[in-house]
């Protein structure tokens, strides 16, 4: 019996006196973290370097790490580990818990194939804080930084709070990595300007309002789906869904968007127009920058240009509508925009714009692969209200256009400066206020007779069985081909350039009266200045001659000192239908 306790003793004592020189060598970082960073290095096939390593305990053996890099796939400055005594079995990994602070993580997916990233096979639970995430495809990079993240890489729930550029992004779902390689679940991003979110994950949006959205987000081996969208960009609802194809040699973006009600300055920021949030809500930066780009501007072409480096970072094909629209201009009320981007040449394959009982709409590309971009659009107007665009009821009817232009330049000042084509409108049947009309003539003495009449709120009307304005654009100089309004008083036309590039007019207005009129001045009226404050001028050369053949007349017989101001109304009726055949046409002969 004694000799069989000694043999026992012999054999386990040093067993014990290995194991507890073992278990007392773990919890010596000198030991243990060259160990530490040679096993590190075989298991990733990665250079390691650690500051520290060893195993101390605390509710449980926790192995602690510091100052760790592993190149070009981790850093961190704190890690604990929870290990797993049953991880040499199959499907247990050999970590339980991972507890991590103040590092960066890269995963690897340029060539593509599986979501997994291997942590996943030796890590269960994790809990992050303060880690960069950088995911490297072939086509893209996506970056964002994990604020505070818990739960589990295999399977259950996990929930990470995110920046990613000027946004944060709230997730909540299941991770599932080593079974159907698919994170799903709930998630909120909000943020001040959705371009930078885009820039960070790799993709490109462009610079809107401040924003909140919300959906379910699924995270596929090769795509990013986010369905049943709801939330706001600046005053404007949005819904819909879109996903992310991290396709080569570029990111694909595919996404049917709507909104039921979309205010029209939430694009202020994109078009360089003046924009402002509900309740007095701060601006963001890009806001700021376009509001006061346009208040520093007596222009009217908005001083904005178009970042087309950002239609070289993804091919997209987007459709949009809006059901309302409020605070727009010429009461657009609904719109639909179908969009694709492809090899930096953006197509507008419709927009189509309901104003009122009329219609706009446009087509045409922007090619950014040419430096300067260039343009080509063509559009139609139909059934425009002309209450609704021209100011002041100065005009009744249903008016038609047409436009086809070609402009150079990546900013749209710069463009519509170098602008080709031709703009025409036309009306059948429409009717002009009946002062504004007589004014034209200078008939001056119906025109009192008019407006001593009427009431300033049901003003009088003249009928205008034609009226055609066409402009020939070249170089950015449109000249009126012609400008003709005919009614059943007057005959009106006007000639000259209207300039694209400075955004001054020149325009000559005639008329010949078709009545017997008192007080016709026989002098043209000129319509200059800029677009934003135009200036109107009579030529005083015919007014002065009339007024002295009138002073001399008068010597002689007061009531003939009237006559030069009559006029007998020899004026003839225009060739409506030829010029409207050219006008629908779109020919300038």
């Amino acid at each position: 019996m004694q000799s069989t306790r000694n043999i026992l003793l012999a054999v386990f004592l040093p067993s014990i006196l290995l194991a507890a020189a073992l278990i007392w060598a773990t919890t010596r970082p000198a030991i243990m973290t060259p160990i530490t960073e040679r096993v590190t290095s075989l298991v990733t096939g990665h250079e390691t370097r650690i500051g520290s390593a060893w195993l101390r305990w605390n509710d449980g053996p926790v192995y602690a790490i510091r100052e760790i890099d592993i190149a070009d796939r981790l850093q961190a400055s704190t890690i604990d580990l929870r290990p797993n005594w049953f991880g040499f079995l199959p499907g247990i990994t050999m970590v339980r818990s991972v507890n991590a602070d103040s590092g960066t993580v890269i995963i690897e997916r340029t060539g593509g194939g599986s979501m997994s990233t291997n942590y996943e096979r030796y890590i269960d639970q994790v809990s992050l804080t303060g880690i960069d995430v950088v995911i490297r495809r072939a086509s893209a990079t996506t970056r964002f930084r994990i604020v505070d993240g818990s739960g589990s890489l295999r399977g259950g729930t996990l929930s990470l709070d995110a920046v990613a550029g000027d946004g944060r992004v709230y997730f909540r779902g299941d991770g599932k990595l080593t079974i159907v390689e698919t994170i799903e679940g709930d998630v909120t991003v909000e943020g001040d300007n959705l371009a930078t979110v885009a820039e960070a994950l790799g993709i490109a949006a462009p610079d809107v309002p401040p924003f909140t959205l919300n959906g379910r987000l699924a995270v596929n081996s090769d795509n990013w789906d986010l369905t049943g969208i709801s939330g706001e960009i600046g005053d404007s609802d949005i819904g819909g869904g879109l996903t992310i194809y991290f396709e080569e040699p570029r990111p694909l973006i595919e996404a049917e968007l709507t909104s039921e009600t979309l205010d029209f300055d939430d694009l202020g920021v994109i078009i360089g127009l003046p924009s402002a949030n509900e309740d007095g809500a701060e601006l963001n930066e890009a806001q700021e920058a376009a509001n006061t780009k346009y208040q520093q501007s007596d222009r009217f072409i908005p001083d904005a240009s178009i970042d087309f480096s950002r239609l070289s970072v993804v091919d997209a094909d987007v459709s949009y509508s809006a059901a309302n629209v409020i605070d727009a201009p010429f009461s657009i009320s609904a719109f639909n925009l179908g969009l694709t981007i492809e090899e930096s040449l953006l197509t507008i394959e419709d927009f189509t714009a309901n104003m009122v009982d009329g219609q706009m709409s446009l087509s045409g590309t922007v090619n950014a692969r040419e430096q300067p971009a260039r343009s080509d659009l063509a559009g139609t107007f139909s059934n425009l209200d002309l209450e609704e665009i021209v100011p002041d009821r100065m005009a009744r009817g249903k008016i038609e256009g047409r436009l086809d232009l070609a402009l150079t330049g990546s900013d749209f000042r710069t463009a519509f400066g170098n602008a080709n084509g031709s703009v025409t409108f036309w009306a059948e049947d429409a009717r002009l206020a009946a002062v504004p009309v007589e004014a034209a003539g200078l008939d001056l003495g119906e025109a009192v007779v008019t407006l001593a009449g009427q009431d300033r709120d049901d003003p009088v009307y003249v009928e205008a069985p034609c009226l055609v304005a066409s402009l020939d654009i070249a170089d950015g100089i449109g000249t009126a081909s012609p400008i003709v309004a005919d009614t059943e008083d007057s005959v009106v036309l006007a000639k000259g350039t209207v300039n694209l590039r400075d955004e001054t007019l020149n325009l000559d207005v005639e008329a010949d009266a078709k009545d017997f009129s008192w007080g016709t001045l026989m002098g043209d009226i000129n319509i200059g200045g800029k677009w934003r404050d135009p200036s109107i001028s009579v030529d005083a050369s015919g007014g002065a001659a009339q007024a002295l053949f009138a002073g001399l007349l008068g010597t002689l017989a007061s009531p003939l000192a009237a006559l030069p101001f009559f006029e007998t109304g020899d004026g003839e009726d225009v060739p409506c239908q030829s010029l409207l055949r050219r006008a629908r046409s779109g020919s300038s002969e």
